[in-house]
This record gives C-alpha cells, structure tokens and sequence, in this order.
C-alpha cells in the first residue's frame, strides 16, 4: 500500500496467523459438533506442532479433507473416533495429504524445481573430493534436524543455529549435485530455484514469487512428518543477489534471510543454500 495512504489510516493492527493454543480451540470448536475434541487427545502437542502456519481457514478445510477420508473407512464419521492412536494416524495421513498439496502448488505457481530424498541419485560418497566442504555442510544441516531439546540448550548457552550457506567457485565443479546429496543424505525436501530465470520477471512479480518461495518453504519445513526439513537452494545466485537488481528487491530478500520469525527460526527447518561463480 502506498506510504502516502498508510500515513492517513491512524493505525496498523496486524492480523497474524493463530498461535498454538488458538489453533487447538478451532479445531475444537470446528469438531465440536462431532463429539470430538483434539484438546483431550494425548498427541495434542503434537499435531499444535504439525499445524503450525495454519490459518483458520487451513483448518476448516484440513477438517473437510478428515471427513472424506474417514467417509472412505470403516470409521464413517469423526465421532466414531474413540482410540487416541488411531485418530493420530488418521490426523498424520490428513496432514502428510495437505503436504504433497502444498508441494504440488509451490510447483504449479513459481518455476521452481522440487525433490524428494527417494528420487535424487547422487549421494555425499559419488562426488569426489570436497571432504571438508562436505562436512561442514553436514554440520550446518544438524542443526536443521535438531531437536525441540537441543534448540532449548542453544538458546540457554546462547548459541545461534546455522541456517546459511554460500558456495562458491567456477562452473562444472558439482556445487548443485553436492547440495543434492546433502538434502538426500538429511532427508530433506529439495527445492531448486533458477536465480537467473527468477531475476528476468518483472519486479513485483520477482517480490511476489519471493515470499512464496519463503513462506512455503518454511511452512513445509514445519508440517512435514515424512522429511526432516526443507533445503532451499538459489542457483546462480549472483544474478538475483548482485547490486546491479532493484533495490527494493535486494532489500526484501536480505529482510527474508534475517527475518528470525521466519528461515531462521528455531521452529523453522530451513537450510537455505545459495551457489555462485564469484
């Protein structure tokens, strides 16, 4: 919104996503009139964890898509969900459900190019050399797939998780099957993106496609119960990142890389790695 408009609204009230307590009363009152509540339910933690980045309209719908796949069991309705470890799986299924959907719609809106550990060939022992590259990337990919427990203790002895890597050197020399391999080797989702097709759009276009790329790479990182996380890769870099690129485009992406509620959030499994000839 233009700077000269927002200077004539007396007040900016964000409307932010629900947190963890207000996501669980939403479901709760969504199965309300099903007999089901997911506050009494012993996995409650974990699917407040699982739904994190859901709006209340993800959950309305998230609701819609448990209907019809327990109109397709023996359980028929939601109500004839008695047994705590059964729902949790059928819950797990629904969510896994809406992550192969929010994989599928990151690649039908962006040109970007999405892996799963299973279909990548190269693996760390087929690409030679490069030891002490190979495990210094491993090491910043722990900290990814670190626990709730070990990202407590860091935080308690002040230490600030990796969450950023720039490779660097001449073409031809593997950068890209080596950051494939890393997100084969940690079972992460691993999603491509051409830094040089992306920079050719128009500039409201490349701020747009950049905070979808973001969000939903942090979004996925979050609800996967299949991957351990997200590596989101920029490949030639340079052509998005250089001073020559707009600058408020510039601007947003180095607000996108330090934004500590978002990739480099301690919740958030995002390794986010950039390659560039330079």
């Amino acid at each position: 919104i233009d700077g000269a408009v927002k200077s004539r609204l007396s007040q900016e009230i964000e409307i932010g996503l629900p947190d963890g307590p207000a996501r669980i009363a939403i479901f709760d009152s969504k199965l309300r009139k099903y007999g089901f509540r997911l506050s009494d339910k012993s996995y409650r933690a974990e699917i407040e964890k699982k739904s994190e980045q859901m709006s209340g309209r993800d959950i309305e719908n998230f609701i819609k898509k448990l209907k019809e796949k327990l109109a397709g069991l023996d359980y028929k309705e939601i109500g004839n969900l008695k047994d705590d470890e059964e729902s949790r799986n059928i819950f797990l299924q629904v969510l896994q459900d809406n992550e192969l959907l929010l994989v599928e719609e990151l690649r039908q809106k962006i040109p970007v190019e999405v892996e799963i550990p299973e279909k990548i060939a190269t693996r760390l022992e087929d690409i030679i050399g490069y030891d002490d590259v190979k495990a210094r990337a491993m090491l910043q990919a722990e900290f990814i797939r670190s626990s709730a427990e070990d990202a407590v203790l860091r935080e308690k002895y002040g230490i600030k998780g990796k969450k950023g890597i720039l490779l660097y050197g001449p073409p031809g020399n593997a950068k890209t099957e080596l950051t494939k391999a890393i997100a084969k080797e940690n079972r992460f989702y691993f999603i491509k993106v051409l830094s040089k097709d992306f920079a050719s759009d128009c500039v409201v276009k490349q701020l747009e496609n950049l905070q979808e790329i973001f969000s939903q790479a942090l979004r996925l990182s979050k609800i996967t119960s299949k991957y351990e996380g997200v590596l989101l890769f920029f490949e030639e870099f340079d052509s998005l990142a250089g001073y020559a690129l707009n600058s408020v485009v510039r601007g947003t992406l180095l607000d996108l890389l330090a934004n500590e509620n978002g990739i480099r959030s301690e919740t958030g499994k995002v390794l986010f790695v950039a390659a560039t000839i330079g």
